[in-house]
């Protein structure tokens, strides 16, 4: 009797090809991982050259937040917004398609050549050609790292909701809920349409019936999906925490027991080093053995016969030997070097003296923005303190931080539509401890009372009346107190910090910036205020090669105060002014343990 033939996803269920067979395949996931990353430097470096090169054109050496309108309003402006957009774009796009079909080749033993997946994956981006496709880039390049979707849907691990803008979200209830609302909103869209990319890349048809296809394939089996990825993730986790234990935590076991004396240097380098290269060799293979995990279940639910799945020939691991061998070379070599102090000190930094600034008077020290939260400040020995000033509507000046009075002070108006006496008669609380009593919001002139020879004041030029009169006129106010060498002019409003030194050129001035393309220490200032995910190594280093400090806004976390505390920014503002204390206090006496463990926390 003839043997009935089984249909290619029965033969799949059967035949379900553990993935732990693949280990053979780590050298080439290994090569792939390496070109790859380096065909989308290089492409993405191009990109951002054509992009610095337009702002070049412009006469100027930098594109910063403050040039945003530009982006609408010249043609200069579209290009380098298209450029931005277009280099994000394919960073996601491109990586994804890689994985895919990195995945695909080692599943399927097609033996491809690295160069024909990298034209592969190019050519496949031409998919995405149809207004769906434009869905696609903003979920892939923008939305799913927000949802911290892992499955496969993006690798785009650089956008994020800055911390100020986060910050306004969490302090708002109903926005809060929003924003976890459509996060889960979100999420729920990534995995209902978690196949399109591999409809577009295996299946090679548009963006718009990838979208359809994906969502009739996770209807039908997203109970499976869900269990599968679980189960996958449970294995993965095991296996990562086994390997953590064998090359991490016998070492830290081995220190504990045995590093005495002059080798504790050496015993701490070799461990830190070590599972910083672990962490990162877990990293680079984990994506492609989760791709090849999706691309089994996207065979399977959409019937694709792209030939039987095969365990890999044992692959040449001379290369993968070599490259695992020179790391271990390169590990014990540093820690070696690291048993004289100062080299372990460059490895390990331990904290640096740093300026604290208390944001907004006081931080939660006391009533925001108001003479309470500076007298706050200098009774706790805060050195510098960060205020916000506005003009009212009969031309006098307030301290406040809003664009309206709604949120501490229920007035819906905004302070350019009230006088000072109607200002005047408002309280404004205290957030941070309960029971505190309420106090007036404070003129610029009583803060500036307040602050006189007792604390370094940034005034930060604010929203809609920051202008050129603003400027003249709180200069006359701080030059009657003769406070010229106590205070910092700071604003998002680059012009008016460039009249500022061209006009008073006593005053100290910094830029608060969040956006930047360029060389934005060519700016005009003598510090540079930087959003916390802005301030890079590179662009701290390169402001400092021209004399300009950075100091990094707004670090309220623990984690956060530990990296800058240590980095070589030059200080942090912070609403958390206590914490900042305790954690400076904290890495001023820690051991050598600590702050490698520390260091692993940022590095990896």
């Amino acid at each position: 009797m003839k043997k009935e033939e089984k249909s290619f996803t029965e033969t799949l269920e059967i035949q379900d090809i553990s993935l732990f067979k693949y280990v053979g395949c780590l050298p080439a996931i290994l090569e792939f991982q390496i070109v790859t990353k380096a065909a989308l430097f290089a492409i993405t470096y191009v990109l951002k050259y054509l992009a610095s090169t337009v702002v070049a054109s412009t006469n100027t050496m930098d594109f910063t937040n403050t040039d945003i309108p530009r982006l609408f309003t010249s043609f200069r402006g579209l290009v380098i917004l298209g450029l931005g957009i277009l280099i994000i774009a394919f960073a996601a796009v491109f990586d994804i398609n890689a994985m895919i079909l990195i995945a695909d080749n080692f599943i399927h033993k097609k033996e491809k050549r690295i160069r024909d997946i990298l034209k592969e994956s190019i050519l496949s981006m031409q998919y995405l050609l149809h207004p769906a496709g434009l869905l696609v880039i903003a979920y892939v390049s923008f939305i799913a790292p927000l949802t911290m979707s892992f499955y496969g849907i993006s690798m785009t691990e650089s956008f994020y909701i800055p911390d100020f803008i986060m910050d306004f979200i969490m302090a708002n209830t109903g926005l809060k809920i929003l924003y976890y609302v459509v996060i889960i909103i979100f999420f729920v869209l990534g995995v209902i349409y978690i196949f399109t990319m591999h409809y577009m890349v295996v299946g090679k048809v548009n963006a718009y019936e990838a979208m359809k296809l994906s969502y009739k394939t996770m209807k039908k089996n997203w109970k499976d999906f869900l269990k599968q990825m679980l189960i996958f993730e449970g294995k993965a986790l095991g296996v990562v925490a086994v390997v953590l234990l064998l090359f991490v935590g016998l070492p830290f076991l081995g220190y504990y027991l045995i590093a005495k004396g002059n080798y504790s240097n050496f015993w701490v380098t070799f461990i830190g080093l070590q599972t910083i290269f672990v962490g990162a060799f877990i990293k680079v293979v984990f994506l492609p053995f989760q791709f090849m995990k999706l691309n089994r279940l996207y065979e399977h639910y959409a019937d694709e016969k792209e030939g039987e799945m095969l365990v890999p020939d044992k692959s040449n691991t001379f290369w993968f030997i070599l490259t695992i061998g020179l790391s271990y070379v390169l590990i014990i070599a540093l820690s070696g070097a690291a048993m004289i102090p100062e080299v372990f000190d460059i490895i390990f930094p331990t904290y640096r003296p740093s300026t604290i600034i208390a944001h907004r008077a006081g931080g939660d020290l006391g009533n925001e923005n108001t003479v309470i939260g500076v007298e706050a400040a200098i009774e706790y020995g805060v050195p510098n303190s960060e205020i916000d000033v506005q003009r009212t509507k009969d031309g006098k000046y307030v301290i406040f931080h809003d664009h309206t009075f709604d949120r501490l002070c229920n007035v819906d108006k905004a302070v350019n539509e009230l006088t000072l006496e109607e200002i005047k008669k408002l309280e404004v609380p205290n957030t941070f401890t309960v029971g505190a009593p309420s106090t007036s919001v404070a003129t610029l002139e009583e803060i500036l009372d307040a602050a006189k020879g007792k604390i370094h004041l940034f005034i930060e030029l604010k929203d809609e009346t920051a202008d050129e009169q603003m400027v003249d006129d709180v200069y006359k106010a701080v030059h009657e107190r003769g406070m010229e060498k106590e205070v910092t002019f700071i604003s998002m409003k680059y012009p008016l910090l460039e009249k500022t030194k061209k006009d008073y050129p006593e005053i100290t001035t910094g830029y608060l910036c969040f956006i930047s393309l360029g060389k934005i220490s060519s700016l005009n200032v003598d510090y540079l205020m930087l959003e916390d995910e802005m301030a890079t190594e590179d662009i701290i280093a390169e402001a400092h090669s021209v004399g300009k400090k950075v100091f990094i806004w707004t670090i309220n976390t623990d984690d956060g105060m530990r990296k800058r505390l240590t980095d070589d920014s030059d200080g942090v503002i912070t609403d958390n002014v206590d914490l900042a204390r305790i954690v400076y206090n904290l890495l001023a006496k820690e051991s050598k343990l600590s702050r490698v463990a520390n260091f692993i926390l940022y590095v990896m």
